[in-house]
C-alpha cells in the first residue's frame, strides 16, 4: 500500500505542504463546561455552559531544512490552516504553538522532534 502523506494547506498563500513524515501521534481534546448550584431543596443541579475551543496537539520528526522551515512558517501564520490527514479527515486549525527540539543524530544534520498545539476550529471525519 502506497504511502499517503498529511497535507497542510495554507488558503491566503495557496501552499500546500506534504510533510516528509508523517505525525507519530494526534490527539484532540473537547472540554465541556459544566457548572452546577444548589437548588433550594439542597439539591446539586449541572447545567452544560459554554464550551472551551477543542485543542489538539501533534508530534513527529523532521528530517530535513525545507520541512523545518515550512512547519516554522506554519507555526508564525495569523490565518487558519487546513490539514488534511492520511485517512482523509480535515482540520481547519489555529496553531497556538510549535516546539522543535533537536536530536543528535550524526547521519541525519536535520534531525529533530517536535510538538505542535492548535485550537481545532471545525474538522470533518
Amino acid at each position: 500500500m502506497a504511502r499517503t502523506a498529511w497535507e497542510v494547506y495554507d488558503p491566503i498563500t495557496g501552499l500546500t505542504h506534504q510533510l516528509s513524515v508523517n505525525p507519530q501521534s494526534f490527539k484532540a481534546t473537547v472540554h465541556k463546561g459544566i457548572s452546577g448550584e444548589k437548588s433550594s431543596a439542597g439539591q446539586r443541579l449541572l447545567f452544560e455552559g459554554r464550551e472551551s475551543p477543542t485543542t489538539f496537539s501533534f508530534n513527529g520528526v523532521i528530517l530535513d531544512e525545507d520541512q523545518m522551515n515550512t512547519l516554522k512558517a506554519f507555526a508564525l501564520n495569523r490565518n487558519q490552516l487546513k490539514m488534511t490527514d492520511d485517512m482523509g479527515s480535515q482540520f481547519w486549525f489555529y496553531i497556538t504553538s510549535f516546539q522543535p527540539q533537536r536530536q543528535l543524530k550524526r547521519q541525519v544534520p536535520w534531525y529533530h522532534t517536535y510538538t505542535m498545539e492548535a485550537i481545532l476550529l471545525w474538522w470533518e471525519a
